[in-house]
C-alpha cells in the first residue's frame, strides 16, 4: 500500500482515477490547494514526507509542472504524469530528465494502474525522514543555487562550469573536450559532449532559466550567454534629503 499525492487544478475531474486507486488498496489525497501552495514554495514539509508517489494531473500546465518538478527534485520515490498525449523520443527524454518516471492514461485498466503505481520495496519501506527539502526560490540567481535546485551529473557540471567561467566566450568542441576529459578529443567524446549540451539545455529550462542562452554556433563551438541568470532583486532604500545649508 502506498500513499499517493494527486496534484490537480480540478478535483472533480479526478474522481474516477481516485476510486480506481483506492480499490487497489492505496491511499490517495487529491488536492488543488496544495498545488497552489507548492507553486509558492509554502507547502508544509511534514505533510509531503507522508507520500511515496506524486501523481501530476493533466490539468496542470507545462510551466506549473516544471515548477513542481523543480521543487520536488529527487526527494520523492516516484513521480507519475497523467496524460493521453503521445511523446516523441526527445520529449520522453526531456520528461525523464525533469523527474517524471512513468506515464498514466486518463482511463487506465486496473492492471495497467497496478503496474504503474508499483513501487519497489526498497522505496516503499525506506525511512521518510528528511525526504523532502523544498526551495522557496522559483529561479536560481547563480551557479550555486542552480546546482542546489537541479541534479546535474559530474560531466554536466564540468561542461556548465567551463562555459560559465568563459564569461560569454566561445569554446570549440575540441577545446571543451580537452578541458572535460583532459585528453585529445575523440569522436566518442565529441558525440558525448553533444548529448551533455542537450541535457543541460533541458535542465536549465526546468530550473526556470532560458535554455536558449546555451547556444551551439555551428562551425565554431558553444557559448553560454552572460544573461543566463536574472539579476538578484535589490532592496530599495530611501536616501534622506540633505539638510538645507
Amino acid at each position: 500500500m502506498c500513499r499517493i499525492l494527486l496534484l490537480t487544478k480540478c478535483c472533480f475531474a479526478e474522481q474516477q482515477i481516485e476510486q480506481q486507486i483506492r480499490l487497489l488498496g492505496h491511499e490517495v489525497f487529491c488536492t488543488n490547494s496544495l498545488l497552489e501552495m507548492l507553486m509558492r514554495g509554502t507547502v508544509p514539509q511534514e505533510l509531503l514526507k507522508e507520500f511515496q508517489i506524486v501523481l501530476l494531473s493533466d490539468t496542470i500546465t507545462d510551466k506549473e509542472r516544471g515548477r513542481v518538478l523543480l521543487l520536488l527534485g529527487n526527494h520523492v520515490d516516484l513521480i507519475i504524469q497523467k496524460t493521453d498525449a503521445s511523446f516523441s523520443e526527445e520529449e520522453l527524454d526531456k520528461q525523464k530528465i525533469s523527474g517524471v518516471k512513468r506515464f498514466l492514461s486518463n482511463e487506465p485498466s486496473t492492471e495497467t494502474l497496478r503496474e504503474v503505481l508499483s513501487v519497489p520495496n526498497a522505496m516503499s519501506t525506506k525511512s521518510l525522514n528528511n525526504r523532502v527539502v523544498l526551495m522557496t526560490k522559483a529561479i536560481p540567481y547563480n551557479e550555486q543555487e542552480l546546482l542546489e535546485n537541479v541534479s546535474l551529473s559530474r560531466l554536466e557540471k564540468a561542461v556548465f562550469h567551463c562555459l560559465l567561467e568563459a564569461d560569454g566566450t566561445v569554446y570549440s568542441r575540441d577545446e571543451l573536450c580537452e578541458m572535460i576529459w583532459h585528453s585529445k578529443p575523440t569522436n566518442s567524446n565529441q558525440s558525448q559532449l553533444s548529448g551533455l549540451i542537450k541535457r543541460l539545455r533541458i535542465k536549465l529550462e526546468i530550473a526556470g532559466l532560458d535554455g536558449s542562452c546555451l547556444k551551439t554556433l555551428w562551425g565554431k563551438g558553444y557559448i553560454l550567454e552572460k544573461n543566463l541568470f536574472p539579476e538578484m532583486p535589490g532592496v530599495e532604500t530611501e536616501v534622506p534629503a540633505l539638510a538645507a545649508q
